[in-house]
């Protein structure tokens, strides 16, 4: 069913509900987003890459030395800015990032709530998990980059990607309250902005 027939029949069938969103409105909410993920990264690539070009090279090359300070580096420059983005964003008064704020949509507690910062931290979390096991198989898959030579447990561990965001996928689809599992978990929906309403 077409996502503004849905959206239209529930604002009629009870005033003031808030309207769920499905699959689509969340691809393409997250597609705006990330073009202001793709620039950071692209000033981030820069900025690491002119480093290498300074006295710090010889840190560089220290945290990118073992698998394990590695992730814990691209952690602290890519990964936590990218959740924070999405938690602060979803947990302020627009109740959305830029993203879903394009297209019409906010994040809200089930009953319709703002969301709250731990709360919004813990469902960005949750959701950028199979995000977060991908990175450590990468990182722990012996020759990795030029020689990688998976082991069982990496192959466990993307295995797991997989899995994981079929159930987010699937949850998403059979709820009637359009939730993924993670915002089961969270107790949070992401649903269409009411629409302005205008004085008389």
């Amino acid at each position: 069913m077409d996502e503004r027939h849905a959206r239209s029949r529930t604002e009629q069938a009870a005033p003031g509900a808030l309207a769920p969103a499905g699959l689509w409105p969340r691809v393409k909410a997250f597609g705006v987003d990330y073009l202001f993920i793709a620039a950071y990264l692209i000033v981030l690539t820069g900025s690491v890459w002119g480093l290498r070009l300074t006295p710090l090279r010889r840190l560089l090359a220290h945290l990118y030395g073992a698998p394990s300070t590695a992730q814990l580096t691209d952690s602290l420059l890519f990964d936590i800015p990218v959740m924070l983005y999405f938690a602060l964003f979803e947990s302020s008064v627009w109740q959305a990032t830029p993203g879903k704020r394009r297209i019409g949509l906010r994040v809200v507690t089930e009953s319709g709530q703002q969301v709250g910062l731990p709360r919004a931290l813990g469902r960005i979390i949750l959701k950028f998990l199979p995000w977060e096991i991908a990175h450590t198989s990468i990182w722990r898959t012996p020759g990795w980059p030029r020689h990688a030579q998976p082991t069982t447990l990496n192959l466990v561990g993307y295995l797991a990607v997989y899995a994981l965001l079929g159930v987010y996928i699937v949850t998403l689809l059979t709820s009637g309250a359009r939730q993924t599992l993670y915002d089961r978990c969270t107790q949070t929906r992401v649903v269409y902005a009411p629409p302005p309403t205008t004085s008389r």
